[in-house]
């Protein structure tokens, strides 16, 4: 096995190729294999990244090349072709515009059981557990489980999800809760979805630096009548 515990300045020539997707170019401890398969036993210093075209010393002298693996570049994608075509078109024009987007993403869950979490106590109610998981996401801001936000502005009539008998046990009519009820599921699928705002960093000219470009120009007016006088 090779051991490799040192980097080396760049080398005409390698003895090995070690190819390693970005994962595990990240990793300071790893046991692999070199291109040829040979098996190598990577100890660098805590904290170490290896980068594409990096050269290694192995302790018997040989030099191993750090190539990096080619990996699938992230897109936009979802469960619909159709969609995903539109979703990608209207990035590509907010760029064109300068701009960001927001977006709402959903979440279901099939086949739980009913009573995961807790109606006695607070902090491990299901839906507050997930609340909070989605709400820690940089820019998440709103979650809502079934029709949340909409099932608000309904009477209580309309708002229910009504029991039935069904195949071996009480179903509902309706999914508005989205699955949970009282801090548990309920059997039915746990449906949340998740508001995200548009990133406040854009190319456009946005209305606060139009602000601050006035504020400027006034600043900029009342020095120079201060210095005239």
């Amino acid at each position: 096995m090779l051991i490799v515990q040192r980097r080396r300045g760049a080398a005409a020539r390698h003895d090995a190729e070690l190819i390693l997707p970005f994962e595990l170019r990240q990793k300071s401890r790893l046991r692999t294999a070199v291109a040829s398969g040979e098996e190598i036993g990577l100890f660098l210093p805590r904290g170490s990244v290896l980068r594409d075209g990096d050269c290694l010393e192995a302790d018997d002298g040989r030099v191993v090349r750090v190539t990096a693996a080619p990996e699938e570049l992230i897109e936009v994608r979802c469960a619909d072709a159709e969609t995903t075509e539109r979703m990608k078109a209207r990035i590509d024009a907010a760029k064109k515009a300068g701009e960001s987007l927001g977006g709402i993403f959903e979440v279901a869950a099939v086949g739980l059981p009913p009573g995961l979490g807790s109606y006695t106590q607070w902090d491990r109610k299901l839906d507050g557990l997930l609340a909070q998981a989605i709400l820690s996401i940089n820019a998440i801001k709103g979650v809502e489980f079934g029709e949340g936000f909409a099932v608000a502005r309904l009477p209580g009539t309309q708002a229910q999800d009504s029991i039935r008998w069904g195949p071996g046990r009480p179903t509902r009519t309706t999914n508005r809760a989205g699955g949970t009820e009282g801090g548990t599921t309920n059997g039915e699928p746990l449906v949340l979805r998740g508001a995200m705002k548009p990133i406040a960093t854009t190319t456009a000219r946005s209305s606060g630096k139009r602000w601050r470009s006035a504020m400027m120009a006034v600043v900029s007016a009342v020095t120079a009548k201060a210095t005239v006088r």
